[in-house]
C-alpha cells in the first residue's frame, strides 16, 4: 500500500479502531452482564420454584408422619379402633405431601431420586401399619411372637423413615444455602460488569476526546492562525507550519508549506524583476538626461554632465524622452 494512502487514512483508522474496540468491549460486557443475570436468575428460580416448596412440603410430611405415629400409639394404648381411621387420614395427607414434594423437585434429579425413595418407604410402612395395629388391637392380651416381631419391624421402619426425612431436609437446606451463595456471587459479578462498562465508557470518551483535541482541533487551529497571518498581510512567508506526523492534517500542513514556499519564490522573482525594471528605467532616465544636456546651448546648461546628474538626483527629477525632445 502506498505511503500516501497510509498517511491519508491514519486518523480515520485510529478513530474507527477506538470506536470498534469500544463497541466490541461493550458487546462483550453486555454478553457478560446477560450471562451473569441469567445465572443469578437461574439460581433464584431454583430456590423459589424447587427448594423452598420442597422444604415446605417435606416439613408438612414430617408433621403428618409424627401425627400418624401418635395416632397409632393412642389407638393401641387406649384401645380405640376409631383412632385408626384418624391415622388413615394422616396417611393420606402424607401421601399428598410426598406427591407435591416429588412434583417440586422434578427438575432436580438427585432430589427427585431421594423423594422417590422416601415415597417408597412410606408406601411400605402404610401398607403394613393399618393391618398390624388392627391385629394388635384385636389380640389384646394374646400377642403372638409373629405380631410382636411385625410391630418391632414397623417401629424400626418408622425410625428409618424419620431419619430419611431429616437427612433430606438437611440436604435441601444445604442446597438452598449453596444456591444463595451462588446467587450472591453472580450478583456481585453482574455489578462488577456494570462498573467495568462505566469505566470503559469514560475511558473511551477520554481517549476519543484526546484524539480529536490533539490530532484534529489543535492542528487545525495552528493552520488557521498561520493562514490568517498571511491573509492579514503581516505574515512572514519564510515561516512554515510545523509538521511532525504522517496523518491527514500533517499532510495538509506539508502541502501548505509547499504552497507558501512557491508563493515566496514567486514574490522573490517579482521583486527581482521589479528591481531589474527599476534599474532599466534608471538607465533610460540617464540616457534622456545626457541627450537633454548635450542639446542645450552651453550657456543654458550646467557646466558638466556630472553636475547635471547630481542636480537631477537631488531634486528627484524624472524626465520623459518626449519632454527632452520638446525642449
Amino acid at each position: 500500500m502506498p505511503r500516501t494512502l497510509q498517511m491519508k487514512h491514519s486518523i480515520r483508522v485510529r478513530i474507527l479502531a477506538i470506536l470498534g474496540l469500544m463497541g466490541l468491549s461493550y458487546l462483550l460486557l453486555l454478553a457478560m452482564m446477560q450471562f451473569t443475570a441469567d445465572a443469578t436468575r437461574r439460581h433464584m428460580d431454583r430456590m423459589s420454584s424447587t427448594l423452598f416448596p420442597a422444604t415446605l412440603q417435606l416439613q408438612k410430611s414430617q408433621v403428618s408422619f409424627d401425627q400418624l405415629e401418635k395416632r397409632y400409639k393412642e389407638a393401641v394404648l387406649l384401645e380405640e379402633p376409631a383412632a385408626l381411621a384418624s391415622a388413615d387420614k394422616d396417611a393420606d395427607a402424607i401421601v399428598e405431601s410426598l406427591s407435591s414434594l416429588r412434583t417440586s423437585v422434578a427438575e432436580s434429579p438427585d432430589l427427585a431420586a431421594r423423594a422417590d425413595d422416601l415415597s417408597a418407604q412410606f408406601s411400605s410402612i402404610q401398607s403394613r401399619s393399618h393391618e398390624t395395629y388392627a391385629a394388635l388391637l384385636a389380640s389384646k392380651d394374646n400377642v403372638t411372637d409373629d405380631l410382636q416381631a411385625r410391630v418391632t419391624a414397623l417401629a424400626a421402619d418408622n425410625q428409618r423413615m424419620t431419619a430419611t426425612m431429616q437427612d433430606l431436609n438437611k440436604y435441601i437446606d444445604d442446597q438452598g444455602r449453596a444456591e444463595f451463595i451462588a446467587t450472591d456471587v453472580w450478583s456481585n459479578r453482574s455489578r462488577v460488569a456494570g462498573v467495568a462498562m462505566l469505566v470503559l465508557g469514560l475511558t473511551g470518551f477520554y481517549v476519543t476526546w484526546w484524539m480529536l483535541q490533539y490530532k484534529v482541533i489543535l492542528p487545525l487551529d495552528r493552520l488557521a492562525r498561520r493562514m490568517r497571518d498571511i491573509a492579514e498581510g503581516d505574515g512572514d512567508l519564510t515561516a512554515r507550519v510545523e509538521v511532525h506526523g504522517h496523518d491527514e492534517l500533517d499532510e495538509v500542513g506539508r502541502w501548505f508549506n509547499v504552497f507558501i514556499e512557491r508563493i515566496e519564490q514567486i514574490v522573490l522573482r517579482v521583486t527581482e524583476n521589479a528591481r531589474a525594471l527599476n534599474d532599466a528605467a534608471s538607465v533610460g532616465s540617464m540616457s534622456s538626461l545626457w541627450s537633454w544636456w548635450r542639446l542645450k546651448p552651453s550657456w543654458a546648461r550646467p557646466a558638466s554632465f556630472s553636475t547635471c546628474t547630481r542636480i537631477a538626483l537631488r531634486q528627484r527629477i524624472s524626465l520623459h524622452p518626449s519632454e527632452l525632445r520638446t525642449n
